[in-house]
This record gives C-alpha cells, sequence and structure tokens, in this order.
C-alpha cells in the first residue's frame, strides 16, 4: 500500500513539472513577441527633384532589419511607368507626359512589421523652338517663295509668333502663317513669300523674328534683283552670197553675269534665239558674229541679243541681203609637155573665178580616171589667168591622166582631162640624187653654165661612164658636155674640176626631151664633174640668172622680162655606170681600153628642175670663175 501510495506522489510530481515547464515556455514566446522590432531604411533617394516629360530616374532605398530578418520591397508611384520590378530595392520610372507633382513610396517588410517611406518629383514640360535647314534665306535673283519648317525638339506644347512690331521688310510680300502650336516632335511650315516689283537693281536684306516658350530664333532673308540686259546691234558688214559678219555690244548686263550673247537672223522680221542664231562668249563688251550657210540674193533680218538669269534681250532690228550666189571656178588644162621619165610639165588657165577669189589653182593627176586634189597636186598660186605647174616623182613608162583645178569659196572646179605616158627607163638601178648627195654652181651672165659634182656609188672604187641623156625644154644650138675626175678646191673650200678638161668633150645638139648620147671614160676618183655650157650666145641656157633668183626657170617656162629672150633649159641629167671591179692602174683616159666585169650599171638622174626650185644655186666669186677652163 504504501509503494503505491509512493508511486501516485512520483507521477503527480512529474505532472506538475511538466506543466511548470510548458507555462514558462509560453511566457518566453509571448515575451519574445512583444519584442520584434520593425526594420530601418537608411536610404531612399531618387536622381532628381524636378523632372521633364519622359525622362525616365533611378529610384534607390537602402534598409536593415534589427532581428536580421528577410526584408523585402515594393514600390508604387502616382503617374508615369516603373520600368523595374517594383520588389527590387532599385527601379527606373518614366515621368508622365504632363506637367504636375508625382510621388513615389516604398514598403520594406519583415515577418511581422511593415515600414514605408514617400517623396515627390515635380515634372514640368520644356519645348525647344528648332528652325530645320538654315536660318540664312537667300531668294537670289529669281526666287520668289521660300518654305521653312519650325520643329519642337523639346516637350510639351510649343507656342510661336512672328514679332511683327519688328517686322519692317517692304519687299515681304506676306508670312503664312504667322503663329502656331507645335506638339513635342513635330514640325510646322511656313511660307515666306517677297515682291520684288518697284525695286532697284541690288542686294537687300532683311530679318524676321520669330518668339516662343521654347526661346527666340531670327530668320536672316536676302534678295537680289537684276533685269534683262542691254545690247546693242553692229552694222553687217563681210557680205557675200552666203556668208556676212554681224555682232553687238553688251553695255548693261542687268546686275547679272550674261551667260549667252550673239545673234540670231531669220527670214522673216523679229528673229529670236529660236532662229538661227550665233553664240559667241559671255559677259559685257563687244563681239563679232559670223553668219553662214546663207541664201543667196535673199533678205534677212537680224538682231544680236544677251541673256542673264532673268531672260532674253534684243538689240535693234537690222536687215541686209546677201549677194548673188557664187559658183565654182572655171579652169582650162593645158597640154602636158616636157615628158621623161619622172617629170612632167603641164598647166591651166583660169577663165572664171566664179564671183570670188581662187583660193588655189594648180594641176592633180592619178594613175586613175577623175583625178582630184585628194591625189597629188601642185599648188601653183591663186587668181585667174594662167598658170605652170611641174609633175615629179612619176613612175617611168607609166599612164598619167591630169586634171587642172582651181577653188574659190564655193568648190573646186576641174578642167578637162589629159592623160600622157612617161618615158620607159632603161636596165638598171637607179640612183635619184638629192641636194644632200650633189653639188652645183652656176656662172652668172648670158650664158649659162652649170658644174655638177658628183659621188661615186657606196662601195665602188672605180666606173666606166657609157652613156649621158640630157632632157632639154626646147631644141638649141649645139653646146658642150664635158666630163672630169680632177679638182681643185678654191680659197672657200669649195670643189671645183680642174682646167685640165681633156677628159671627154661632147658637142650637142639636139631637139626637146630626152636624148642619149654614148661616151666611154673611166673614172678612178670617189667623186667626178660633169659641165654643160654654151659657145654661142644664142645656145641654151642650162639655168637661169643667179643674180635674179626670182627669174628661175620652172619646167622650161620663162618667168621675168629679163630673160624673156632665153628659150631653152636643161631639164634634167642622166649618166650610167658600170662598176669595174678590176680597175687597169695607171689606165689611158683617152683611150676606149678597159676591163668591165659587171653585168648591170647603175644610173645616175639628177633632175635639176625640182633642185632649182629649192634655190639651193651656189654662186661663184669671179676669182673662182677665173679658175674655170672657157
Amino acid at each position: 500500500m504504501e509503494s503505491k501510495r509512493t508511486g501516485r506522489r512520483t507521477d503527480i510530481r512529474v505532472i506538475t513539472f511538466l506543466i511548470f515547464t510548458l507555462a514558462l515556455i509560453l511566457i518566453l514566446v509571448e515575451s519574445c513577441k512583444k519584442d520584434n522590432l520593425p526594420p530601418n531604411i537608411i536610404e531612399f533617394s531618387s536622381d532628381v527633384q524636378q523632372a521633364d516629360w519622359g525622362d525616365v530616374i533611378n529610384l534607390h532605398v537602402v534598409a536593415n532589419d534589427p532581428e536580421q530578418e528577410a526584408l523585402s520591397y515594393l514600390w508604387q508611384i502616382s503617374g508615369g511607368t516603373l520600368l523595374s520590378d517594383p520588389s527590387k530595392r532599385n527601379v527606373q520610372w518614366e515621368m508622365p507626359n504632363s506637367d504636375g507633382t508625382f510621388t513615389y513610396t516604398v514598403e520594406v517588410r519583415d515577418a511581422e512589421n511593415i515600414v514605408s517611406k514617400s517623396d515627390s518629383i515635380q515634372v514640368i514640360s520644356n519645348p525647344e523652338l528648332v528652325i530645320v535647314g538654315s536660318q540664312e534665306l537667300d531668294f537670289g535673283t529669281d526666287r520668289d517663295s521660300i518654305h521653312v519648317f519650325l520643329a519642337n525638339e523639346g516637350t510639351g506644347d510649343l507656342e510661336w509668333s512672328i514679332l511683327e512690331s519688328e517686322l519692317n521688310i517692304e519687299w515681304l510680300e506676306s508670312i503664312t502663317p504667322q503663329s502656331g502650336k507645335i506638339h513635342k516632335g513635330e514640325s510646322q511650315e511656313v511660307v515666306i513669300q517677297i515682291n520684288r516689283t518697284g525695286q532697284s537693281n541690288g542686294i537687300y536684306t532683311g530679318i524676321i523674328k520669330i518668339e516662343s516658350g521654347g526661346g527666340a530664333k531670327n530668320l536672316n532673308i536676302s534678295m537680289e534683283v537684276v533685269t534683262i540686259p542691254t545690247v546693242i546691234t553692229t552694222t553687217v558688214t563681210g557680205i557675200t552670197s552666203n556668208t556676212a559678219i554681224g555682232g553687238g555690244d553688251v553695255i548693261d548686263d542687268g546686275g547679272a553675269i550674261v551667260t549667252a550673247r550673239g545673234v540670231c537672223w531669220s527670214a522673216d522680221q523679229k528673229p529670236t534665239t529660236s532662229d538661227r542664231k550665233t553664240i559667241d562668249g559671255s559677259g559685257e563688251g563687244s563681239f563679232t558674229s559670223s553668219l553662214t550657210d546663207l541664201t543667196d540674193n535673199t533678205r534677212y533680218y537680224i538682231r544680236s541679243y544677251a541673256t542673264n538669269c532673268v531672260g532674253t534681250s534684243y538689240g535693234i532690228l537690222k536687215n541686209f541681203t546677201t549677194m548673188e550666189g557664187v559658183t565654182i571656178p572655171t579652169v582650162i588644162t593645158t597640154t602636158i609637155t616636157g615628158i621623161t621619165t619622172r617629170i612632167a610639165k603641164g598647166g591651166g588657165d583660169v577663165t572664171d573665178d566664179g564671183g570670188a577669189t581662187v583660193t588655189a589653182r594648180g594641176v592633180c593627176w592619178s594613175t586613175s580616171l577623175n583625178p582630184t586634189t585628194s591625189n597629188r597636186n601642185t599648188n601653183d598660186g591663186t587668181g585667174e589667168g594662167s598658170f605652170t605647174s611641174s609633175l615629179t616623182a612619176l613612175s617611168d613608162n607609166t599612164r598619167y591622166y591630169v586634171r587642172s583645178y582651181a577653188t574659190n569659196s564655193a568648190g573646186t572646179g576641174y578642167g578637162s582631162q589629159r592623160n600622157f605616158k612617161t618615158l620607159e627607163e632603161e636596165n638598171g638601178e637607179w640612183i635619184q640624187y638629192d641636194d644632200n648627195s650633189f653639188e652645183y654652181y652656176a656662172k652668172t651672165g648670158d650664158t649659162g653654165r652649170l658644174f655638177m659634182r658628183f659621188s661615186m656609188p657606196t662601195g665602188w672604187q672605180s666606173a666606166k661612164m657609157t652613156k649621158v641623156m640630157i632632157s632639154l625644154s626646147s631644141s638649141f644650138s649645139p653646146f658642150d658636155i664635158e666630163v672630169c675626175d680632177e679638182y681643185i678646191l678654191t680659197n672657200d673650200n669649195i670643189k671645183l674640176p680642174s682646167q685640165n678638161l681633156s677628159k671627154v668633150r661632147l658637142s650637142l645638139s639636139q631637139s626637146s626631151g630626152w636624148r642619149t648620147h654614148i661616151v666611154d671614160q673611166d673614172l678612178t676618183s670617189p667623186e667626178f664633174f660633169i659641165l654643160l655650157y654654151s659657145n654661142s650666145d644664142d645656145g641654151p641656157r642650162v639655168l637661169a640668172d643667179v643674180d635674179h633668183p626670182d627669174n628661175f626657170y620652172r619646167c622650161g617656162t620663162i618667168i621675168g622680162n629679163e630673160i624673156a629672150t632665153w628659150s631653152t633649159v636643161c631639164l634634167a641629167i642622166r649618166i650610167y655606170l658600170e662598176e669595174i671591179t678590176e680597175p687597169i692602174s695607171n689606165p689611158d683616159l683617152n683611150t676606149n681600153t678597159h676591163q668591165d666585169n659587171s653585168s648591170q650599171g647603175v644610173w645616175l638622174e639628177v633632175n635639176l628642175m625640182e633642185l632649182l626650185e629649192k634655190g639651193n644655186v651656189k654662186k661663184l666669186s669671179n676669182s673662182e670663175l677665173a679658175k674655170q677652163k672657157k
């Protein structure tokens, strides 16, 4: 029994302890609840206290909890847009597009407590007036209006207007509109018009002032007043059947650059630049105009003109009548004479100039029918009358067709066609000498005398001369040919044949044209001479008087009155050489003995008339002539 009572007492003590312990825990828990503290907001801020429409600002909060409990956040705004998660410590806020004061609040929470803090930002619009493009408006010389755009590059609405109290520009026609309202990011067109009427030539400037809630701006305007030029028409001169000379004088450019000037003409009165015209430069000053492709015997009306940026002005009207038409000249082809293997003599006679100056005349030739001036030709002076022509550098044994021609402003006329055939060359290589490889001298006086110095063909040591051919312009009395390969030097180092001319002497008589003379002369020097001269007063003149170069013969035609009685001239000379490949030592030059191993000789030809026309005759002094055999 006693043990049972003892057990009950123990159970009661345990239960009592448990109840006491539980009550103590409840007291402690309740005590803790009453001591939990709220979070602390340490920092709370924004970027600005005042903002513009649409600005984005940063909101920032820093907080802690005394019990180190986890904190949460919640942002709230009274306008605009939160661009970030409102539960973040830092957020971005976009301002509303309206003026006013807008608040922002943040709540900070722990497990049991909530704390908050608020502030505000003032939003104020800020419009800005901008001139799109340049503020310098130049109307130049021809513009009457300019379109300008005003823009609002700020915020809010922009109200603007023209400051009329300072608008004092008499040539300003209108400004449309003169005031307005421009929303943010938009623009408005303004048209400015001017009026030049009544204004003198010159440059004008003015200022248009614009006021607005977004600032003031100035438009600087300018213009230039010019007029059409003033031009004078000059007298028409130089009138032919199809051309004339006109012109004018720009005495005032009207205040602007004259970009084109000239004359215009028509068969109808009052010609304009839409008719035929010339363009003769630019700017002020006088000018000359060439009128071409006119119709003969026609009345034309002509005015000068000048153009600037304003327009075209005209001088007074003048008129003129072209002359009767010009035709091509009439020319006769004369007979071909003096025909050799290489040269011939032709010519013509201009009997009618066609009403205009003959600027060129001569003959043209070809191996084809109807030659023109595009073929080989001569140019033998100008004007009407007869003329003589030299046909040179011909081919032997060839038929040529020849026509005379004459040219004036209307074109080229041709004479009747003639033809001839050159002589045939004998066998042998041809060497055509010119004034670089051949020298000749002339004696003055009534009796012609010619000294010709030849060079031996290249590579030859000695040669035999077997033929001499002479071409004269007409028949003549006998004259002499002498051959010599010895020479003397004058004081001027001129090589002349020695006085011993006994090697070969031929007394020849022949009619006009080519004649062949057989000779037999060995030549052993690198150079040799041929002399031509007459021993009678009425003998042939081998060339003209060197004291009077204008009297040179040309293909047998006598030029100049001083030698009008001379009737014969030497046109050309040929010699035929055969190479002596094994020369005989000390040959007897007066005999016909020689050793000739060549199969083909060489012709040397000198066209004396071609050389004479070059004017390269070397005149011998009296002392030098005294050394020659008479």
